[in-house]
Formats: C-alpha cells, structure tokens, sequence
C-alpha cells in the first residue's frame, strides 16, 4: 500500500509563491542572515547561543 506523502510542505512553499506573485512578502524572512537575525530578536540569549551554535545541523558553525 501506498503513503501519501505529508503536503505540509509543498501547500506552505505554494502559498509563499503565490504570495509573491501578488505582490506580498513573507511574514518571516527566507534569507539565512535576516532569520537568523529575527530570531536573535526574540530568543533568549541562552537559546541564541545554542541555535546559532549549530544545534540539530549535525555540522559545525558557519565560518
């Protein structure tokens, strides 16, 4: 049997193109730097910190 795969993702990236096309801007920035800037706004520096860190990329911070 078959799965449907979650459509999440392809609806969320839909609305943003549609979006665009009429002329409106994301609610959250698409660029790395400008989200990561938003989100330094909002966190606490301690979740700041640990994000920006390179939490959950399995990687190692961005030179």
């Amino acid at each position: 049997m078959a799965t449907i795969p979650d459509q999440g993702a392809l609806l969320r990236q839909r609305d943003i193109f549609l979006g665009g096309a009429a002329g409106q801007r994301p609610r959250l920035p698409v660029s790395l730097e400008a989200l990561e800037g938003a989100a330094e706004k909002v966190l606490s520096p301690a979740a700041f910190a640990y994000l920006a860190g390179g939490a959950g990329r399995e990687d190692t911070v961005r030179h």
